[in-house]
């Protein structure tokens, strides 16, 4: 799932430009920080919700 939405969202030429900025060192889909927050809010939420449900049962 994760990997779904980097593939579909990604920027080439932005990624281009964040890895020239890091020297080429790493590789980037040129996703912006406030673009993949908005992208993995429902993921994040859905895993928090999950692990809420699994400490709960395993308290009882």
């Amino acid at each position: 799932m994760v990997k779904e939405i980097i593939y579909e969202n990604r920027n080439e030429e932005q990624a281009q430009k964040m890895a020239a900025y890091m020297k080429n060192k790493f590789k980037f889909a040129g996703i912006p920080k406030p673009e993949r927050k908005k992208l993995f809010a429902p993921v994040i939420k859905r895993k928090r919700t999950q692990n809420c449900w699994k400490k709960l049962s395993s308290d009882v």
